[in-house]
């Protein structure tokens, strides 16, 4: 949670005070963003692939589909660069599946 904390300021602050002073070929915020990104998404896969219990596994999701991208994009200027730069999901689909499949049934075996 914090490293995503840091991106959002450290992102804020290069489109609002770094990104003008480079020309726009240099795509300043989008290789910040795509760092950062691939980052977390290889963080996020080490994560998913190592052993979870459900509660980590509940706060793995939660993080990636609803923290992270809900705080990322409540700064207006930062979400309409965030849209331009189209970062994709920071775990491929059939890994966020496979770890949802687990939950869910790990859940319904508790009920």
């Amino acid at each position: 949670l914090h490293m995503g904390k840091t991106m959002k300021e450290d992102l804020t602050v290069i489109v609002k005070y770094i990104k003008q002073l480079y020309p726009p070929e240099f795509n300043v915020f989008s290789t910040y963003a795509e760092l950062y990104h691939n980052y977390f998404a290889s963080q996020a896969k080490k994560n998913a692939e190592s052993h979870l219990e459900d509660k980590d596994i509940y706060l793995l999701l939660s993080w990636l589909h609803n923290i992270y991208p809900k705080d990322m994009r409540k700064d207006h200027v930062l979400a309409e660069e965030l849209e331009k730069v189209k970062l994709g999901s920071l775990l491929p689909s059939s890994l966020s599946n496979e770890l949802e499949k687990k939950y869910l049934d790990t859940e319904e075996v508790r009920i």
